[in-house]
């Protein structure tokens, strides 16, 4: 969905796509008010050279039903968002030099977790 939405916003002439991924060992995020900080060290930037988000929806940008699109239904971005939460990860957006950017960052594994019934 990320990649399709920069698809979408950039140029038609002169567009633009820039996929980028990232592990730096031991990088440690804080997230949302939180003051624990966890490790997230795998990143995965989608930029576009659109004109981005228009500012009015940067904070509701990862609710479900909003979207700038004429005919979106506001499901994409908020799915992702899901899907991300549910691997242990965060994502964000920010404009950088100029274009938008979309952050994914995640964990490199998930710790296991016991299934019912199971004993420590």
């Amino acid at each position: 969905n990320l990649v399709k939405n920069a698809a979408e916003a950039a140029p038609r002439e002169a567009g633009r796509i820039t996929l980028t991924t990232h592990y730096q060992h031991g990088l440690r995020v804080q997230v949302g008010g939180s003051p624990e900080r966890i490790e997230l060290p795998i990143t995965v930037e989608v930029r576009d050279n659109g004109e981005g988000v228009a500012a009015d929806m940067i904070d509701h940008l990862f609710e479900p039903f909003i979207s700038s699109k004429p005919r979106g239904r506001g499901l994409g971005l908020s799915l992702v968002a899901k899907i991300v939460n549910d691997h242990g990860g965060i994502v964000a957006y920010a404009t950088e030099d100029g274009g938008p950017v979309f952050r994914v960052r995640l964990p490199a594994h998930r710790p296991a977790t016991r299934a019912a019934g199971d004993r420590p």
